[in-house]
């Protein structure tokens, strides 16, 4: 009977703080940072090309973007968004005018990019388009794209943010 009392006892205690977090949580997620792709799936023939756009939404203070994407390069190429530098690049998204960057290149099955703001040119903050990749099917089947993004603000620390759905796939 006393562990039945201490039961209930903390039950009542503790029920507010569980429904006080079930009403706040998704309400502080709908202002909360996040990176998707667009499309998320496509289809397309082979030597034709699609393009996919790394879309960041809500945030604040953007200054650094570091992106590691994957891909099946048995599926897939990469069109070259600057022919005149040696390389294979990828575009600019145009939410951020870096100043810097400190890399942009194909290298296998990944893409990796990484761009930065300096002071005084300001931040990114909102919603926007990080990068363009565009890809041309090679040969049939399907290849699984992955971002993996890190975000960091003037100070250099980094900004939480969630991915959504941080995975598309193309179709050949």
């Amino acid at each position: 009977m006393i562990h039945k009392r201490h039961f209930i006892i903390g039950l009542v205690l503790l029920l507010p703080i569980f429904i006080t977090n079930a009403v706040q949580s998704p309400i502080s997620a709908q202002g909360a940072t996040a990176i998707r792709v667009s499309p998320t799936s496509a289809s397309l023939a082979q030597n034709t090309t699609v393009a996919l756009y790394i879309i960041v939404e809500n945030v604040t203070d953007l200054f650094d973007v570091s992106l590691n994407i994957s891909f099946d390069p048995t599926k897939l190429s990469i069109i070259d968004a600057n022919p005149g530098k040696a390389g294979i690049q990828i575009d600019h998204g145009g939410f951020i005018s870096p100043d810097h960057e400190a890399v942009n290149e194909v290298n296998g099955d990944r893409i990796i990019y990484r761009v930065a703001v300096l002071p005084p040119s300001p931040a990114g903050n909102g919603n926007g388009v990080l990068a363009k990749v565009t890809f041309l099917g090679i040969t049939q089947g399907t290849s699984h794209i992955t971002v993996g993004a890190v975000l960091k603000d003037s100070e250099g620390n980094l900004i939480s943010h969630t991915s959504h759905p941080g995975l598309s796939l193309i179709h050949i």
